[in-house]
Parts: C-alpha cells; structure tokens; sequence
C-alpha cells in the first residue's frame, strides 16, 4: 500500500515517528493562517488492528455540514 501511495499523482507522502504513512494532497495551512471551514485531503496507511475513530452520528453531522442549503 506504500508503494501505492507514492503512485499517486500530485501528493506528498511522509511517514510519522509512530509508523503512520501519509499520502497529503491538500493539507491545512499553519494554524494561524487557517480559514474555516477548512478541508484536508489524505491517504493514511495504519498498522493492521488500529481502532476506527468515527463517532456515532458523525455521517449525518459531515452530510449537514457538506451539503448546500437552499434558500426558501
């Protein structure tokens, strides 16, 4: 899957001090220059048996956040 990752066109792929490898294709600026809302865009590799961190209720959240509003 590493080999995959650096594949991938237009990302930057680092590994952490704790083995976790990322593919970044759009990543956050430093904390003083970000504008919310704010959307980074990744590709991680994790060592088999790592939990997922997914919330209940975080899809209907995301789906509420992420989808246009009409207006009346």
């Amino acid at each position: 899957m590493i080999a995959h990752l650096h594949t991938l066109p237009r990302v930057s792929v680092e590994t952490d001090d704790y083995g976790i490898t990322r593919a970044w294709r759009r990543r956050l600026p430093p904390s003083s220059e970000i504008v919310y809302p704010a959307i980074e865009i990744l590709w991680a590799v994790v060592p088999h048996g790592a939990l997922p961190k997914q919330r209940p209720g975080f899809n209907a959240q995301w789906t509420e956040k992420h989808t246009a509003k009409l207006p009346l």
